[in-house]
């Protein structure tokens, strides 16, 4: 990033396989073309929601939109890591025989693996 003589940071941002000119008036945002958008939308939606990036929509030039995500992106730490799995669902005798039941007979269907160096 570089500041351009109007203190405006300019930058290049990929999007999708291209390199687009963005510069960013709004802070951590990344400046896209509704054409751009439209192109790569659900790379850019992914990008909103798995991390939390924030996208300002131009349309000839001008400031139509901002997409956002609705909340900020949950992070664990992992020090954190072992109370967030003691709060998932535990299963039940019955379930767990039931899982048991079922990861084995998809094991017994599974080919064994091919070894790719044999001749």
């Amino acid at each position: 990033m570089t500041l351009r003589q109007d203190g405006v940071r300019v930058g290049l941002v990929a999007v999708g396989r291209k390199i687009c000119y963005s510069d960013n008036q709004i802070s951590m945002s990344k400046k896209l073309t509704a054409t751009q958008a439209a192109r790569n939308f659900s790379e850019v939606l992914a990008r909103v929601h798995l991390r939390g990036e924030t996208f300002v929509l131009t349309r000839h030039g001008r400031v139509v939109a901002q997409l956002a995500p609705v909340e900020p992106p949950k992070i664990v730490r992992l020090a954190d890591l072992a109370a967030v799995l003691a709060d998932l669902p535990h299963l039940g005798p019955d379930e767990a025989a039931k899982l048991e039941r079922d990861l084995e007979s998809g094991r017994r269907r599974l080919k064994p693996p091919r070894d790719p160096w044999a001749s």
